[in-house]
């Protein structure tokens, strides 16, 4: 996990950034709807480099939790699909919300 500690730092920034900029600018553009994107590009590439890494869960621990709460023996897996699918989802619906954001005319009279 040592070797993570930078990606996650940069994903981190970005996030940062992301909100500050969202707090200046004080509603949704184009161009924050687009670094919007990219941060959740981003984000999903690091979630998905550290989740894929065979290392991640411990083969005793997936044995010990397998044994003791009576899980299929292939649940480590399932584990890592199903966070990989609700990753890209959820980012996926992130970028769709802020075009969508983007899109809406504020009337500033």
């Amino acid at each position: 996990m040592e070797t993570y500690w930078a990606l996650i730092v940069v994903v981190l920034a970005l996030e940062v950034i992301l909100a500050l900029y969202k707090l200046v600018v004080g509603q949704w553009t184009y161009r924050l709807a687009v670094f919007n994107l990219n941060v959740q590009v981003v984000t999903t590439i690091v979630f998905v480099v550290i989740i894929i890494d065979p290392n991640l869960l411990n083969s005793a621990f997936t044995t010990t939790i397998t044994d003791l709460l009576d899980f299929p023996s292939g649940w480590g897996k399932w584990l890592i699909g199903s966070s990989l699918f609700l990753v890209v989802v959820f980012a996926i619906l992130e970028v769709f919300q802020g075009f969508r954001r983007a899109s809406i005319k504020y009337n500033t009279k």
